[in-house]
């Protein structure tokens, strides 16, 4: 990751070795029942499965599988 307005290159993000390659991501806000906001990116490698990955840990949280 990068400092927006420095450009110091604050953490290095290991990607996911299961996802592959990947080829769209996108991120979304999830609100809990006390208000909370947490988000999430979502990553599709090509495959019909889409990853919902932690933006601070880069950890797999959820696999969705779309037919």
């Amino acid at each position: 990751m990068w400092d927006a307005d420095t450009l110091e290159l604050k953490r290095i993000l290991d990607f996911p070795e299961s996802i592959g390659q990947g080829w769209g991501i996108t991120k979304a806000d999830e609100v809990d029942s006390e208000g909370n906001t947490k988000q999430w990116f979502y990553i599709s490698n090509g495959s019909s499965k889409i990853y919902i990955v932690d933006p601070e840990t880069f950890q797999i949280r959820e696999t969705i599988e779309v037919f």
